[in-house]
């Protein structure tokens, strides 16, 4: 997955996997009350999904704890994957992968797989047979009731908040403990990226090397001025199908490795993610230590689902 001072330089957005499956999964629950089974979903595998990473072990075990928060309040929910597409991959600066490039040119195809999970997803095509009333019922069930219970000042500026009640945010506390404190630090945390990626784009030495790689780009009869400029021309189907599409990638990664570019993005990357790391201290130390506390909680949750999956019937 492609990303360059937006979401993702692919067509959708970084995370996109995470966000469609995981995060609108969550909006998207099932009210129980309508009693019926739902539509077919028979690509999608009803067993707990496997979670390998400490990331993956904390989003599947706060997944089950929605689920059974909203199953308490007449709602029904699947689990998703949580990384179901491992080869999405995220390129923030220019795509520098040259193999990842020959396969996937921009990502295009991995963008209809994603369409194609979207359209399979139990708890999207469930959401939408329910009546508005029905909607709104299990969105306030997940969200909580409109208002703001807390909020946090972001690095990169502004105020966001959520509210301190419903489904997320009882999974959440069970979780990390405190709620507040977690959605605080991480909301904190995750705009880190933003900020990073920012202060990359911004250097002058980043520039000096973009300059570079188009002038790579150029001898190959390529004239683009940045990697921003390649992801804007692909969106033109009309002029990149899918040969266009992985040529231009590929190219792109190699003018990448041979002007430097591919080097200095990953160097300031790392530099500017140590000294905001440093400057943030508190913040990123505070949210790693909730996350390492969490991770036992969330393994005993997920083996506890494993020993005894809701709907098992005994002799």
């Amino acid at each position: 997955m492609l990303t360059h001072g937006q979401k993702c330089v692919r067509l959708a957005g970084i995370g996109f996997v995470a966000l469609s499956l995981g995060i609108l999964s969550a909006v998207q629950y099932l009210n129980g009350s309508a009693r019926h089974n739902g539509p077919p979903v028979a690509s999608w595998n009803e067993e707990l999904p496997a979670a390998h990473t400490s990331e993956d072990i904390l989003d599947l075990a706060e997944q089950i704890l929605v689920r059974d928060c909203m199953a308490r309040s007449g709602f029904r929910v699947w689990l998703t994957p949580p990384n179901p597409i491992p080869e999405d991959k995220d390129f923030p600066y220019v795509v520098d992968d040259i193999a990842w490039a020959q396969q996937h040119g921009y990502g295009s195809d991995i963008e209809k797989q994603i369409e194609h999970l979207r359209s399979e997803d139990p708890n999207g095509q469930y959401f939408a047979t329910l009546s508005s009333q029905q909607k709104e019922a299990a969105s306030v069930a997940l969200h909580g009731p409109a208002g703001k219970g807390v909020e946090v000042a972001l690095p990169s500026g502004g105020v966001v908040g959520h509210s301190d009640r419903g489904c997320g945010a009882e999974a959440q506390r069970k979780l990390y403990g405190d709620f507040a404190n977690w959605y605080r630090m991480n909301t904190f945390v995750k705009d880190l990226v933003s900020e990073r990626r920012g202060l990359v784009l911004g250097d002058h030495r980043y520039k000096t090397a973009v300059l570079q790689w188009a002038d790579c780009m150029r001898a190959q009869g390529m004239a683009y001025g940045s990697p921003m400029e390649t992801r804007d021309a692909v969106r033109d189907k009309k002029r990149f199908d899918r040969g266009a599409e992985i040529r231009l990638a590929t190219a792109e990664a190699g003018c990448a490795a041979r002007s430097g570019l591919s080097g200095v993005a990953h160097q300031l990357d790392q530099h500017y993610a140590e000294q905001l790391k440093k400057r943030y201290a508190e913040e990123v130390t505070a949210e790693a230590r909730l996350r390492e506390t969490a991770l036992p909680r969330a393994t005993e949750i997920i083996d506890a689902q494993r020993a005894d999956p809701p709907g098992r019937t005994t002799n």
